[in-house]
């Protein structure tokens, strides 16, 4: 379960670099 905790929070901080690309 902890993998997908760090998963979780790779996926965030992604989408956030994406958001502020656009």
């Amino acid at each position: 379960m902890q993998v997908l905790r760090l998963f979780n929070s790779s996926t965030i901080e992604i989408l956030g670099s994406i958001l502020d690309t656009v």
